[in-house]
């Protein structure tokens, strides 16, 4: 692809794509859809949950859809408590707070 592309997220305008542009570009819709979708998971509910999962298997996944994909799971009772991932365990600009999800969110939260 020697086409200049504009982002649909100005998070994919740091991401290197290398060979993957196909991909690449369809993760960066996928994830402008979700944000766009709803504010919250809490206002689109299990609708949102496929393509989270999609998302979830893809190597430009960001902390923020896997915390809207385990809040939905969640609040669905699909699991328990929050899970370990890599992306939610260490603090970064958009995971401000990895010492909650850390400590399990539970049933308390769903």
């Amino acid at each position: 692809m020697g086409e200049p592309a504009l982002a649909p997220h100005r998070r994919y305008d740091l991401i290197d794509p290398k060979e993957d542009v196909g991909l690449w570009a369809g993760c960066a819709v996928m994830e402008t859809i979700e944000r766009l979708r709803a504010f919250s998971t809490f206002f689109s509910g299990t609708e949102a949950l496929s393509m989270l999962e999609r998302l979830s298997l893809q190597p430009f996944y960001c902390a923020e859809m896997e915390r809207r994909r385990q809040l939905v799971r969640l609040r669905e009772g699909l699991q328990r408590r929050s899970d370990p991932h890599p992306l939610l365990q260490r603090l970064a600009a958009d995971n401000l707070n990895p010492q909650l999800w850390a400590a399990g969110l539970g049933p308390r939260l769903a």
